[in-house]
């Protein structure tokens, strides 16, 4: 090595022959550079990604990799605006069907996509809230998904699945009526090994008193209820999941909700035009950044 450098006569071919040399060690043995590149996939590894919207909506990608087993889900669609960049993250991730997709609740900031979606992936099963009684935008849904050759489920109690590792655990609303469409939202946690996600939908005050009785666990990632605005007793199920990150489907959350987060030291990402990627092992969790 000290012969070859010897002969290296000006700075500029050593830092060629140096850049060169790194990337082939890298190669072979592996580098932590402090950041992960985008779509880093790990085996035996669950990848979620909360995708960049053009407004305030959700869009949630889970992928499980275990062996030669390969687990899709996606949780709500985004607004009908997304629907070109929700289809363009499926296939660079290679996804052309779903083992899962669920449909928190049928506000267009969540299934506005829906039907671009369903044209482009097979969906084994569909989960939707439970309506005690028909409106128009829950007949809207209906209509959306009883196009698709898929199992469709009506979640009235709740209820989990497992894909290999990946447990989830979905919390279905607990009374038969609400006056805001944003109360019979499904609620998810999902669990990978050691690592926890949750997802609130757009729980407002009743739906989240519900949460907050089902006791709970605490969280690694929490995807905040209601685009991170501000309602009586947000900071109670924030404080209940104590999450090391908090993912906000918006531009910013609004400014009491700030405070809360900011005081907690909880990671605080935000997910307008942006997407947000982690990855986990089970035991180790990391966001993946360009």
């Amino acid at each position: 090595m000290k012969n070859i450098i010897k002969n290296i006569k000006n700075l500029s071919q050593y830092r060629t022959f140096v850049l060169v040399w790194l990337m082939i060690l890298c190669l072979f043995t592996g580098c932590d550079t402090g950041k992960e590149q985008k779509d880093l996939v790990l085996h035996d590894s669950l990848q979620v990604t909360f995708v960049g919207t053009k407004d305030d909506a959700d869009c949630i990608i889970m992928q499980s990799f275990e062996k030669e087993e390969q687990t899709n889900i996606m949780i709500d669609t985004g607004e009908k605006q997304d629907g070109e960049h929700i289809i363009a993250l499926l296939k660079q991730k290679g996804i052309k069907d779903l083992d899962l997709l669920l449909v928190t609740h049928p506000d267009k900031d969540h299934i506005g996509s829906l039907e671009e979606i369903l044209s482009y992936v097979k969906v084994e099963e569909v989960i939707i809230p439970y309506y005690h009684e028909v409106n128009e935008k829950y007949l809207k849904l209906l209509k959306r998904v009883a196009r698709v050759q898929s199992r469709v489920k009506v979640l009235t109690k709740n209820d989990d699945r497992q894909y290999g590792k990946l447990i989830f655990s979905l919390y279905a609303h607990q009374k038969e009526q609400y006056k805001k469409d944003n109360d019979y939202s499904i609620a998810v946690l999902a669990e990978y090994g050691d690592k926890k996600f949750f997802f609130a939908g757009d729980a407002m005050k009743k739906r989240t008193k519900e949460l907050i009785e089902e006791e709970l666990p605490a969280v690694d990632v929490y995807k905040m209820a209601y685009h991170g605005r501000e309602y009586k007793g947000f900071d109670l199920l924030f404080q209940r999941l104590n999450p090391a990150y908090t993912v906000v489907t918006a531009k910013r959350a609004e400014e009491k909700v700030e405070e809360v987060l900011k005081e907690s030291g909880t990671t605080v990402l935000y997910t307008r035009n942006t997407d947000i990627v982690f990855e986990t092992d089970g035991k180790q969790l990391r966001q993946v950044v360009e």
